[in-house]
Order: C-alpha cells, then structure tokens, then sequence
C-alpha cells in the first residue's frame, strides 16, 4: 500500500527544511523561508498577491544575497527516475507547479530555481526491470533553473496536465547528501 497524503508530506517538509538550512549556511545568504508560514485556512501553502489581487503559489523560500534575490523550490525525491528511450536519469515536477512557478517569475522579475534533492542510488524497481538502466545513480543536492529546457514531458503522471523532466545532466550539482544538514 502506498503512503498516505500525511505521510508524503511530512517527507516533503524534511526535505525543504534540510536544503533551505543548507542554502541558509552558506555564507551571505539570507532566506526567507515561505514553506514554514501556516497554510492557508482555505487549505494549500503561502501564497503571493500581486496589486491586481491575483493570488500566486510561493515557492518554498525566497534567497537574499549580495548578488541578487531569488527563488527556491525544494523536491525531496525519494530517486532518479530512469528514461529508458534517451538511456538517462531524469528529475520532475507536475506541469501545473512549473506553470504556477513560471508566473512567480513573470510577475516578480525574480528566477525561481528547483532544487531537488535525491536521497537514494537504487534505481526503482520498474526502472532497474530495463536492461540499460545503471544498476546505481546519483544522489545528493541538483538544481535548475525554470526556464531551462525541459528534457521531455509526460501527460501520463502528476497534476494538471502532466510532468516535465530535466535530464541529470541538465541539472546543477550542488552538494552531497552527507553534506545537507538532517
């Protein structure tokens, strides 16, 4: 059986905490950290209003530095997911969160970087079913920025309309999961 909604959020909530104080520790860094305001009592996460009164979905923090301001959102992913067609491992999010954070952009100025954090090297065991896929892959701290290309898209999974994937090569690699704080 599979995890309940609590539980995946709880999941999901230790995994932002941990890359946001990672982000927080590096020196001249200042984040606001949106993921830990109370929800809405409507239900849902923070929000941002824009003078229009539209209503936008936060990303999980705001980073502040000598550089410049921008935005975060955290995916704890249990793995890599592997594309059997392109032989890669790749790493998503819902279409409707993309297009949700993607207006945060536009109306902001402001990039929105995902940060995905994979705790596991073990391949799934429908994707280790494939002959070409790595009996390993790798873990740790990525990021990629929104408006990169996506390395393909899915209606099959996740909300509104779909998933889209960046490639493990498209992405950044930040740190090591031995090096996020627990």
């Amino acid at each position: 059986m599979g995890m309940t909604f609590e539980e995946k959020l709880k999941i999901g909530q230790e995994g932002e905490s941990r890359v946001l104080k990672y982000i927080a520790s590096v020196p001249g860094n200042v984040i606001l950290k949106a993921c830990d305001l109370p929800p809405l009592k409507s239900g849902g996460g923070p929000r941002l209003s824009t003078a229009d009164g539209e209503t936008l979905v936060s990303p999980d923090g705001l980073i502040l530095n000598k550089e410049g301001v921008l935005w975060v959102e955290v995916k704890n992913k249990t793995r890599f997911t592997w594309h059997r067609n392109s032989r890669c491992f790749c790493a998503g999010i819902d279409k409707l969160d993309i297009d949700r954070y993607r207006e945060v952009k536009k109306q902001t100025g402001r990039d929105v970087v995902l940060c995905f954090l994979i705790r596991s090297s073990e391949p799934s065991a429908n994707d280790a079913s494939y002959p070409s896929c790595p009996k390993t892959s790798p873990t740790g701290l990525f990021s990629v920025e929104i408006d990169t290309p996506t390395h393909h898209t899915t209606t099959r999974y996740g909300l509104g309309g779909g998933m889209v994937y960046w490639s493990h090569n498209q992405l950044d690699f930040i740190a090591n999961l031995e090096d996020i704080p627990n």
